[in-house]
């Protein structure tokens, strides 16, 4: 500033001075809190990241174990129905893959397709509880008593089937198997009331019955 200089012009000066000061010391404590900041914020996020990781492998190992139990589960059901001599297992194979291609077909979700394959491969499940006569022969040439027992073997099935609440799915699919689309059936249900997976079973079982 140049003399004679103007007494409130020289403290507008200092003051305006000091201020360029203030804000550039507190600009830099910002700009140092704000790296200090990040760098918190990136080291929670990568300890995240971890932990994320971690967990999605922690469930990934417990869904596996679920799945191998299940299969096990399932390869257990099959031999316990095989090991009968008058059970073919063949059969519930066969069942069970047309039932599977039917479902695909029909685009259903995909644990809907796993239930429905289990059904058929496990539909005879309650045939373990009858006498070889009411199962053996053809349907038809089965007395009425013989008839109304083949029958009962979705309610045998459902009791066998009863402790595990996991495969209430597949339960209910066997034991809504013989229901008819009119309502005819077992417990004169209606279509809109027979699942899915017990109409397709029936298909599939029917077809098989048929052929062999």
């Amino acid at each position: 500033m140049q003399k004679p200089w103007d007494n409130q012009e020289l403290v507008a000066s200092v003051e305006e001075g000091l201020e360029r000061v203030k804000l550039k010391t507190e600009n830099e404590r910002l700009q140092k809190l704000t790296q200090l900041q990040n760098k918190k914020l990136k080291d929670v996020n990568a300890s995240l990241e971890q932990m994320v990781h971690k967990r999605t492998r922690q469930i990934r190992a417990a869904l596996n174990k679920i799945e191998k139990h299940n299969l096990a589960m399932e390869q257990v059901l099959f031999n316990v129905i095989s090991i009968n001599p008058h059970i073919n297992g063949k059969f519930a194979i066969e069942v069970c893959e047309l039932a599977t291609k039917l479902a695909r077909s029909a685009q259903l979700e995909k644990e809907e397709i796993k239930q429905i394959r289990y059904a058929g491969l496990i539909c005879e499940i309650g045939v373990l509880g009858l006498e070889t006569d009411d199962f053996l022969g053809p349907f038809t040439k089965l007395n009425y008593q013989q008839q109304q027992n083949y029958l009962s073997q979705t309610k045998q099935a459902a009791l066998i089937l009863a402790p595990a609440h996991e495969l209430h799915p597949v339960s209910e699919i066997i034991e809504f198997q013989f229901e008819h689309y009119n309502g005819s059936g077992l417990n004169k249900m209606v279509a809109k009331e027979i699942p899915v997976g017990a109409r397709i079973i029936a298909i599939a079982r029917d077809y098989w019955r048929l052929v062999t």
